[in-house]
């Protein structure tokens, strides 16, 4: 049975099909090409092809790879292997927090001998200490937005202080689809909603900018820091113990925090991308990206905002905006 990701609804569809099932990224094919499961169609099996894509999945990315990017985030570092295929495993750690002791094994172990590791993030002299670590172990290293240019205007001024996150992720948006405009909503210590457009007549695409606001980390931080008889809490997925009574009366302190941050992001990302789309117009979609997207069944309740196919969801799109720039100097490189 042949399985791809529609570009046009982001949608899994099967030949034959007239229904499609709207699936985040993840659950689709991080290839964003078509490819083929082949599965004996028993009774078993039979209407049930999500356990052949993973199997083909861990069979790729048990392959060396041959590309690391890395993206130093304010409160997370995380490093992500890729085949040319796309397939990919992951590593992270707290920003500049104890790093993992095997994370330069990681590369050695799971990438090529001349794999190289492109290097982005929002923390200067972090980024910076890991670029030194990484060229004394003899890898290759390619700064963002210094070795590897992107090909994308940046309108907001000036340039060099938009985050690498938000261009990087941009690019991943553009990677799946770079003929419409993209909204795209990345959740983590900050949310940031950015607007982006294709490239025309020659010319190459836009970031047009965006919207900053407190991310849920740090709203409830700053609810402890700025009164005085408000607790310091973790996020949504950290916090909770057991069910809840109620999804929007909170039964104690702690509850009422929680949620009502909780309730304040989701309202706040839905309505800013809703707001995006209708300036960027028809055919424009929305790309949920970060790790706060998935804590607390963010991702889900802001599917359900939008029509069929206006939204996917992928955690690691800054990633693929890394990835599909160097995949596209090699390319270059071939010509």
């Amino acid at each position: 049975m042949k399985f791809w990701l529609d570009k046009r609804d982001c949608s899994l569809r099967s030949p034959g099909r007239q229904d499609a099932r709207p699936t985040t990224f993840g659950d689709a094919c991080p290839t964003f090409a078509r490819f083929q499961v082949k599965s004996k169609q028993n009774k078993k099996s039979k209407g049930k092809p999500l356990a052949s894509r993973a199997a083909i999945r861990q069979r790729h990315s048990a392959a060396p790879f041959d590309l690391f990017t890395l993206n130093v985030g304010n409160t997370h570092t995380r490093m992500v292997g890729w085949s040319k295929r796309g397939y990919f495993d992951y590593l992270a750690w707290k920003t500049e927090g104890k790093r993992p002791g095997d994370w330069i094994s990681f590369i050695t172990k799971k990438g090529r001998p001349n794999a190289p590791v492109v290097l982005a993030g929002v923390v200067p002299d972090y980024k910076e200490e890991l670029a030194t670590l990484l060229r004394s172990a003899e890898r290759h290293v390619l700064v963002f937005r210094e070795d590897l240019i992107p090909c994308i205007e940046i309108v907001p001024a000036p340039p060099e202080c938009v985050g690498d996150d938000r261009i990087a992720a941009a690019l991943g948006a553009l990677s799946m689809d770079d003929t419409r405009p993209w909204v795209v909503v990345d959740v983590g210590t900050a949310m940031t909603v950015n607007a982006v457009t294709p490239g025309k007549k020659g010319n190459p695409p836009r970031f047009e900018g965006g919207l900053i606001i407190p991310g849920s980390a740090t709203s409830l931080f700053a609810l402890s820091e700025c009164t005085s008889q408000l607790p310091l809490l973790e996020p949504f997925s950290t916090s909770l113990n057991g069910p809840l009574d109620s999804r929007f009366i909170g039964r104690d302190t702690k509850e009422a925090m929680i949620l009502g941050v909780w309730h304040a992001q989701i309202a706040s990302a839905i309505a800013l991308a809703k707001g995006q789309m209708l300036e960027l117009g028809r055919g424009s979609r929305v790309a949920l990206t970060g790790g706060g997207s998935e804590e607390g069944g963010f991702n889900l309740e802001f599917l359900r905002a939008f029509p069929a196919g206006k939204v996917l969801c992928f955690t690691e799109l800054v990633h693929l905006g890394l990835f599909s720039m160097w995949k596209a100097r090699e390319a270059t490189k071939k010509i």
